[in-house]
């Protein structure tokens, strides 16, 4: 490694570690070390170089913002794919390419939807491969994954279009976990609790996620049996949910999260009580006279929480 100065002593450092040392301040895509430029080649805008100025990205106002999204995704039964194709007739040195291709197209289409102004929300840490691993400005962190997730199979349908493939042969997904954390978590904790929430999201059949916000929940949360993992699937047709639940005040969405966390029997009775007295037509619809799914709840209003008004649950903007 290379030797770089920090805090008064010497240290060996590779050499994508030591170009982002010596760039402290925010800039272009051209101050990041070569291989996340190359990531986010297309991409115009600053690139906060830390997590504290990641959380500011977009702020304005009073109060401090702190809050990051750390992604951990990784792709669906690429192996299983790589094989089939190669049965199939199609050369190896087509095959890993092209899933390594939609990942990079995929990543900087969903890093085109964390451009705030003239910086962009995102950080990368690993994009190849099948594999993404970055930190995102919470309050672009599901727009970001969602069409992440849409952006990778479509691109990936585009670069398979003219192979030869046998009948029955699927196309890999892409499943992830997600940690919103405070700016000064350490990135490793978040890192693996973000891996074993994608462990979660991958017990799905499909594009998956699970989530984790170590801002009001333990990190143990993450084996949590009463947690469940959401399919894109579910989470798109929640969209509508999601958008209505966005416009209402954050003081509400708080209450009526506290609510599900209720441990002692109360949550179903609270929860009723405070939908019934707004007038939350969106959870009254999806309740319909049953149990509240408090899970299901938790998740609508996470999602409508950390995202910006400019975008749909989906991840698309109207």
């Amino acid at each position: 490694g290379e030797p770089v100065r920090i805090l008064d002593e010497w240290k060996a450092i590779c050499r994508d570690c030591t170009l982002r040392y010596q760039h402290q301040n925010a800039g272009t895509t051209t101050d990041l070390p070569p291989t996340h430029a190359l990531a986010l080649r297309g991409v115009r805008g600053k690139i906060p170089l830390d997590m504290k100025s990641l959380a500011k990205v977009g702020h304005h106002g009073s109060g401090a913002a702190t809050r990051v999204a750390l992604i951990y995704a990784d792709g669906n039964n690429v192996g299983a794919f790589i094989r089939a194709a190669a049965r199939s007739g199609v050369p190896k040195q087509k095959i890993a390419p092209a899933i390594t291709k939609s990942t990079l197209a995929a990543f900087r289409q969903a890093a085109t939807c964390a451009v705030v102004g003239d910086t962009v929300g995102v950080i990368p840490h690993i994009v190849g491969g099948d594999d993404m691993v970055v930190s995102v400005v919470a309050s672009h962190a599901w727009p970001f994954l969602l069409t992440y997730l849409t952006a990778f199979s479509d691109e990936l349908g585009q670069q398979t279009a003219n192979w030869s493939l046998a009948a029955g042969v699927a196309l890999p997904t892409v499943s992830a976990g997600i940690i919103f954390a405070h700016s000064g978590e350490p990135l490793s904790d978040c890192i693996e609790l973000a891996e074993k929430a994608m462990g979660r999201a991958k017990t799905l059949a499909g594009p998956a996620v699970d989530c984790l916000d170590l801002v009001q929940q333990a990190p143990e949360s993450i084996d949590d049996a009463s947690r469940e993992p959401r399919t894109k699937a579910w989470l798109d047709n929640a969209s509508q949910t999601i958008d209505a639940l966005a416009t209402r005040p954050q003081s509400l969405r708080k209450t009526l999260e506290a609510h599900t966390r209720r441990t002692d029997g109360t949550a179903m009775s609270a929860l009723l009580t405070t939908v019934n007295n707004g007038n939350i037509d969106e959870l009254k619809k999806d309740h319909e006279g049953k149990p509240f799914d408090l899970d299901a709840v938790r998740w609508l209003l996470q999602v409508s929480g950390d995202r910006p008004t400019c975008h749909t649950g989906s991840g698309v903007k109207p």
